[in-house]
C-alpha cells in the first residue's frame, strides 16, 4: 500500500510540474514566455554618463547627459537595436549581437573594438539594452554603454567612460524583416 501512494504522489508533483508553466504564461498577460515577438519599437531614452574620474560633467563643463532616440527590432531570432544619429537615420553596428529572453525580459547586447592589431586595442565598447515587455505594444527599456581606453594612462579622465538611460519604448511595426524599415543603416566601428 505505501508502494502505492508514493507513486500517486510521485504522479501529482509531476503533473503539477508540468502544469505550472501554463499557468505563469496565463499570469504573463498572454506573452510568449522564451520569445521577443517579430517586429520595431521606438522611443526616448534619458541618459547620464560617468566618467573615470567619477564625474558627470564633459570636459566643456555641460552635464554629461542626454536624449538618445532607440529602435529595437526582432525578426526571428535576431535581434538589435539602432541608435538615431543627428543625420536622422538609425545606426546599427556591423557585430554579433547577442540576446537571451526569458518570460517578457529580454536582453540585447554586443561587444566590439578598435580594429587593428594593438595589445590592448585602443577602445573596447560594450553596449546592452535589457526590455521588459509591459503589453503587446509597450517595453520598458534600460540601456548601458561602456567604452573603455586602455592605452592611456591610469588616472586619465578618458581612460572609460558609462552611460545608461532608461525610458519606453513602443511598437511601430510588426515587419519582419524589421531592419528594412526607411532610415536605418548598418555601419562599423
Amino acid at each position: 500500500m505505501p508502494k502505492k501512494i508514493f507513486a500517486a504522489l510521485c504522479g501529482i508533483m509531476l503533473l503539477g510540474c508540468a502544469a505550472q508553466p501554463i499557468l505563469i504564461a496565463d499570469k504573463n498577460n498572454g506573452i510568449d514566455n522564451f520569445s521577443m515577438p517579430d517586429g520595431a519599437w521606438q522611443g526616448t531614452l534619458h541618459w547620464r554618463g560617468t566618467k573615470a574620474d567619477d564625474s558627470h560633467f564633459r570636459t566643456d563643463g555641460r552635464p554629461f547627459e542626454g536624449d538618445i532616440i532607440v529602435m529595437v527590432t526582432s525578426c526571428k531570432s535576431e535581434k538589435k537595436f539602432w541608435i538615431k544619429g543627428d543625420d536622422g537615420i538609425f545606426h546599427a553596428k556591423i557585430v554579433k549581437y547577442e540576446n537571451n529572453s526569458y518570460f517578457g525580459n529580454h536582453l540585447i547586447y554586443y561587444q566590439n573594438h578598435s580594429d587593428g592589431i594593438e595589445n590592448p586595442p585602443e577602445w573596447v565598447e560594450t553596449q546592452s539594452i535589457l526590455l521588459m515587455e509591459i503589453d503587446q505594444k509597450t517595453l520598458r527599456a534600460q540601456w548601458s554603454r561602456s567604452v573603455s581606453n586602455p592605452q592611456l594612462p591610469p588616472g586619465d579622465k578618458e581612460r572609460d567612460f558609462f552611460l545608461s538611460g532608461i525610458g519606453t519604448l513602443e511598437r511601430i511595426s510588426d515587419l519582419c524583416p524589421a531592419d528594412k524599415l526607411p532610415n536605418m543603416q548598418y555601419h562599423g566601428s
